[in-house]
């Protein structure tokens, strides 16, 4: 706060109107923010979603109208491997519904012997 009103009082002892500068400095503000949006709603997304654990790397789950396995799990995209070979990179913000085939799909075969 002390730098920016000495810099607001040198600008003006050199004649250069600060609330220009000012108004400048808002809108690439603002533009970057807007910007930043969806890059920020990745990572938060990308967090919840390794920490949640809602699927892991190698699991077989479906995200909208892909479908496949998990290859990788990054904190802004996770990458899913089609069975046709097609690798699908999909921006965790768009992630909103996943079923995963992969939950609680064990089978446990006993085999006892009698006599």
């Amino acid at each position: 706060v002390v730098y920016f009103i000495a810099l607001m009082m040198v600008l003006s002892v050199f004649g250069i109107d600060a609330k220009a500068l000012i108004a400048g400095a808002g809108v690439v503000g603002l533009a970057v923010g807007f910007g930043a949006l969806s890059l920020v709603k990745d990572v938060i997304s990308g967090f919840f979603i390794i920490f949640e654990d809602q699927f892991s790397v190698g699991d077989h789950i479906r995200v909208g109208e892909f479908e496949g396995n998990v290859e990788t799990i990054g904190l802004r995209t996770t990458k899913l491997k089609s069975w046709t070979g097609e690798l699908h990179i999909l921006p965790n913000g768009n992630i909103t519904e996943v079923t995963n085939f992969s939950v609680n799909n064990s089978i446990a075969v006993i085999d006892i012997a009698i006599a």
